[in-house]
């Protein structure tokens, strides 16, 4: 179980629920955005067969839409796109946007991920069919989540 915290960005991963888990906070770029994830995609534990939880509750996303079509584009020229399940926790009007768009765009691009919104990690740890984890999963984003507004109070 790896983890990495920065202060915009946590993640941890559980390779025997073949799961990640990755936070943001704040505002934040496309390009920081890159760096988080280049971070995640290259930590020796990460696999492109990992489901992902991306909570982004307590985010702001500041990059347009045609920056994310080329983000998107150019991971699925690098092969960084496998077919797995992304659950996107979103609490805001602004977030939900966005992440729709990401489903969207990755639809046209015909990205191999399926992408769910949901207001509630419950929800999303259901729809991974990792029920029975449920408790533990809630725990450690709860962590991450604190972790990083201690980390941005600083």
């Amino acid at each position: 179980m790896e983890e990495l915290n920065s202060k915009k960005y946590n993640y941890k991963i559980f390779p025997n629920l073949n799961l990640s888990l990755e936070a943001f906070t704040g505002s934040f770029n496309l390009s920081e955005m890159i760096e988080n994830r280049t971070k995640l995609y290259t930590d020796k534990e990460f696999s492109l067969d990992l489901n992902l939880i991306s909570d982004f509750n307590d985010a702001i996303i500041t990059y347009l839409i045609n920056d994310l079509r080329t983000y998107l584009t150019n991971a699925k020229k690098a092969k960084f796109l496998n077919k797995r399940k992304t659950a996107i926790i979103v609490s805001s009007v602004n977030q939900h946007v966005y992440a729709t768009e990401i489903a969207k765009v990755s639809k046209e691009l015909e990205i191999p991920i399926e992408f769910k919104l949901f207001s509630n990690l419950t929800d999303a740890i259901d729809w991974l069919g990792l029920s029975s984890n449920n408790q533990n999963i809630i725990k450690e984003v709860e962590k991450m989540r604190k972790k990083l507004k201690e980390d941005n109070s600083n």
